[in-house]
């Protein structure tokens, strides 16, 4: 279809020409370590928590059906992406104190990029494999570098932001991390609508691996110094 083509082309456009930008401003190291903190929390958000939460029911079902079977035991998808959901924040909840204090022992980054890779490789997992086991472990593992990318994060804007400007920082922060929470719905059911479910949710994923990877890039430039220029 032409607007598919349309929309497919100009994606292709921004992703390339922002691959550059970070290329060139990671090289030249301008770009300040609270913008980074910002494009990394609304990624984050955006991605590993947004975009999988609100289509993982649509993933099951597209890729297993409408009804799952365990041996005898049958459960609908919409029960099976409760429980999936439901054990994700279980999981955020237990980790999050533990990956803060590692953050704090160890420093940002150390639990910042080990977030941020554990959540490329299970979106990777998300657009490749369909069976359930793979889908639910997946899914279970971007809850945990949700967790680890979002306590290393909230500690270093703290850390980065210049005495008298800590509530305007922060308050930007929450904001580019509200932004991307609301995007994921959007976004994703608007892509399978115009592409189709199963190539859209692919695509979704395999977008969400390649910010992540941009974020990955960022992190490198984030220390725990007051920037002055915020």
């Amino acid at each position: 279809m032409p607007h598919v083509s349309r929309f497919t082309f100009h994606v292709s456009r921004f992703t390339f020409h922002l691959s550059h930008l970070f290329s060139r401003v990671n090289a030249k190291r301008r770009l300040p370590r609270h913008w980074r903190i910002y494009y990394i929390g609304f990624t984050n958000v955006l991605v590993s928590s947004s975009i999988v939460s609100s289509t993982l029911g649509l993933l099951i079902k597209t890729r297993l059906g409408s009804v799952i079977q365990f041996g005898r035991i049958s459960v609908k998808v919409a029960s099976l992406t409760g429980i999936l959901l439901s054990l994700r924040w279980c999981l955020s909840f237990f980790f999050a104190p533990i990956l803060g204090h590692q953050a704090d022992g160890l420093g940002r980054r150390f639990v910042l990029l080990p977030g941020l890779l554990v959540g490329v490789i299970a979106l990777s997992v998300l657009a490749t494999q369909d069976g359930f086991l793979w889908v639910g472990i997946a899914a279970i593992l971007t809850a945990i570098s949700s967790a680890a990318v979002s306590v290393s994060l909230d500690a270093a804007i703290a850390d980065v932001a210049s005495a008298g400007k800590r509530g305007k920082t922060i308050g930007i922060y929450t904001t580019f991390l509200d932004v991307g929470s609301a995007m994921g719905p959007f976004v994703s059911y608007l892509v399978s609508a115009l592409i189709g479910a199963r190539l859209g949710l692919e695509r979704m994923y395999w977008a969400g691996v390649f910010l992540l990877m941009l974020g990955i890039l960022a992190s490198l430039g984030i220390k725990g110094v007051p920037d002055e220029s915020i």
